[in-house]
C-alpha cells in the first residue's frame, strides 16, 4: 500500500503573509465602518487581535511598541545622508527632503520587493502616469471639493498649523481614557462622545470651530486656536503658453 502524504503546515512566513492580508483587509474594514457612521469599535478589537497574532509570529515585529528619540532618530537619518533637507543652503522649506545615496538605495530596494510581489508573483501589470491633472478631472472626483483638511494654529506663538479633526479626536480619546478610570461619564455620554469623534473629519468650518469651544480645546500653550481654515492638499500649476490651464498635483 502506498503511504498517503500528510498535509504540510504553512511555513512561519507563510502564516505571516496569511496574517499581513488580513491585517491590511480588516483595516480597510474599520475606514470604511468609521466614514459611514457605523459602530467601529468591535471591528477595532478585531484588527488589534489580528495585530496581535501577527506580532506572535517568528522574525515580526508588527505591534511592539518601540521606545524611539525621534529627534536623534531623524539627526542620525540626516548625519548619514539617507534624507537631506531640499534647498538646505537657502534655509530649506519644510516638508521638502531629497535622498541621498543610502536612501536612494533603500527606495530602490522597496520598489523591487513591490514589483516582485505585485508584477512577478500576483501577475499584475504595472503602468506608471503623470501626477499632474487637468482640474476638470479633479473637479468631477470629488478632490476639489472634498480633498482638504481644516487647519487651526496659535495666533500667538505662531507653531506649525494642526489638523483640527486631528486634535479633536485626540481630545475626544483623552476623556474617553480618563473616564475609564473614573466612570463619570453614562453610558449615552460616552456614546455621544465615540459619534463625535467618528465624526471629526466630516465637521464644517462652524461645525469644528463650535467643538472646539464646547471641549475647551487649546493649543499646547494654553492659547485659543484660531478658527478653523480649509486647507486644500493638491498643489496647483498651470500649463500652456498662457498659462490658462490650470493643473494640479494630489
Amino acid at each position: 500500500m502506498s503511504e498517503q502524504k500528510q498535509p504540510t503546515a504553512p511555513s512561519t512566513e507563510d502564516a505571516a503573509d496569511l496574517l499581513r492580508a488580513a491585517v491590511a483587509k480588516q483595516a480597510g474594514v474599520v475606514r470604511t465602518t468609521k466614514k459611514a457612521g457605523g459602530d467601529w469599535a468591535p471591528e477595532v478589537v478585531k484588527l488589534k487581535a489580528l495585530r496581535e497574532q501577527l506580532a506572535l509570529c517568528a522574525g515580526s515585529d508588527v505591534g511592539q511598541v518601540f521606545d524611539v528619540d525621534r529627534d536623534r532618530l531623524d539627526a542620525v537619518l540626516k548625519q548619514r545622508m539617507f534624507i537631506v533637507p531640499s534647498f538646505e543652503i537657502y534655509g530649506g522649506t519644510k516638508g521638502f527632503f531629497d535622498f541621498g545615496p543610502p536612501g536612494c538605495a533603500l527606495k530602490a530596494n522597496l520598489l523591487a520587493l513591490w514589483r516582485r510581489h505585485f508584477v512577478l508573483e500576483e501577475g499584475m501589470l504595472e503602468v506608471e502616469c503623470t501626477n499632474l491633472m487637468p482640474h476638470a478631472v479633479l473637479a468631477t472626483s470629488g478632490h476639489v471639493e472634498r480633498f482638504t483638511d481644516l487647519m487651526v494654529k496659535d495666533p500667538k506663538n505662531e507653531p506649525p498649523c494642526a489638523r483640527a479633526d486631528k486634535l479633536l479626536e485626540e481630545h475626544i480619546e483623552g476623556l474617553l481614557e480618563a473616564d475609564e478610570k473614573e466612570n463619570s461619564l453614562s453610558v449615552e455620554e460616552r456614546k455621544s462622545l465615540e459619534v463625535q469623534a467618528r465624526q471629526a473629519e466630516s465637521l464644517g468650518v462652524d461645525g469644528m470651530h463650535a467643538a472646539f469651544q464646547k471641549f475647551g480645546i487649546k493649543s499646547p500653550a494654553g492659547n485659543e486656536w484660531s478658527k478653523p481654515f480649509p486647507f486644500n492638499l493638491m498643489f496647483r500649476t498651470t500649463i500652456g503658453p498662457e498659462g490658462t490651464l490650470k493643473i494640479e498635483k494630489v
